[in-house]
């Protein structure tokens, strides 16, 4: 047999994001879709049966639609909550997503599930996913902008290291010249401050070029 994971939806109604794109959802327990890819690796096409086993209970189910999915590299089904019960009749939902039409009505939309689970005597946990994604992607975000600094502060080390290595390459091929221009009179100030700004243009050519690169 093969393993692969099952992704169960309520209705497959205009709300989910498992969408067939070719044949249909499934409308009834004993029907399924597959992806692309779960279709090749078992080797099923619409119209075929699927025998799914879970902890010792099986059932057929009958393909009807194929549709993408990321998930488990694509290695996945999809089945209908009663079709799922077929094989876990217990089963129940721990976690469920609600999508509004009305972002405004936020707050008082989650304060009346609450109040609907406390009813059904539900300890409910309600959530804004929104935020969650927002704050993850903040907090990716700063990541990625310390990665960039990080990187600069790197870059900029490593310039100045070659910087400095080739400054004391330079001056010793130019020793040389220094002890002519000092034998002719020129204070050391003089040639000091004429090395400075000639490798200092050129450090700063070589920066500016490397930034616009």
């Amino acid at each position: 047999g093969f393993k692969m994971l099952l992704g169960i939806d309520g209705s497959f109604g205009e709300t989910t994001h498992q969408k067939p794109i070719e044949g249909r959802a499934p409308k009834y327990d004993n029907e399924m879709m597959l992806t692309k890819i779960a279709s090749q690796y078992l080797g099923k096409e619409i119209g075929d049966t699927v025998t799914i086993s879970l902890d010792g209970a099986k059932a057929d189910f009958l393909v009807t639609g194929l549709y993408q999915s990321s998930s488990d590299a694509g290695k996945i089904g999809a089945v209908m909550t009663e079709g799922y019960r077929r094989l876990v009749p217990d089963f129940g939902y721990t976690s469920c997503e609600i999508l509004l039409e009305d972002n405004k009505n936020l707050e008082e939309s989650m304060q009346e599930v609450e109040e609907l689970g406390a009813e059904e005597g539900l300890d409910l946990q309600v959530e804004d996913s929104a935020a969650q994604v927002n704050d993850m992607m903040k907090d990716a975000q700063a990541g990625i902008v310390l990665l960039v600094v990080f990187f600069y502060m790197l870059s900029i080390l490593i310039s100045a290291l070659i910087t400095f290595l080739l400054a004391i390459t330079l001056l010793k091929r130019q020793r040389h010249e220094f002890a002519v221009y000092r034998s002719m009179g020129y204070p050391v100030r003089t040639l000091r401050t004429a090395f400075a700004c000639s490798f200092g243009m050129i450090g700063i050519m070589g920066a500016a070029f490397g930034l616009a690169a």
